[in-house]
């Protein structure tokens, strides 16, 4: 008989970073407002995608598609009925009936954090999103387009 697989160790900073988000209380979490993932977007199957920034303001419940600094396209979260992995590093949201949005972020790590939070939210549209549980590296850089606006 073949030996029982071996449980996969992670690595000393990962399991650190693991132990200190779960030792956060709940009410000391970080609340994140906004996340922003740089994105080639298509609007329907098979079309070729064009580049967006994702910004997603969990304020105001809005997820929008922005590009040179415009906003392009606004959907409310709680439009957003479906969330799948599709093909091999792409994500599919239906909006509405029947509006996909074919979405293909530049790494594994934002296609599985994007993938999450969308997913998080289809289920319960006001659920907080928290840095700790979620392990997101947030960014602060996106003031560009705010600024100039």
């Amino acid at each position: 008989m073949a030996e029982a697989e071996k449980q996969r160790d992670l690595d000393e900073t990962s399991k650190e970073l693991i132990e200190k988000a779960i030792a956060v209380p709940q009410e000391n979490r970080t609340k994140v407002d906004n996340l922003y993932f740089d994105v080639a977007v298509g609007f329907k199957e098979g079309q070729p995608l064009v580049y967006r920034l994702i910004w997603i303001c969990f304020v105001e419940r809005k997820l929008r598609l922005v590009r040179h600094r415009k906003i392009k396209e606004e959907y409310g979260l709680y439009t957003i009925n479906y969330v799948s992995k599709y093909e091999l590093n792409k994500i599919k949201l239906i909006i509405g009936e029947n509006f996909v949005v074919i979405i293909q972020p530049q790494s594994l790590d934002d296609l599985n954090a994007l993938f999450k939070v969308l997913r998080t939210v289809t289920l319960n549209h006001n659920i907080p999103i928290t840095k700790e549980e979620y392990l997101l590296d947030v960014c602060f850089y996106m003031k560009l387009f705010k600024d100039k606006n």
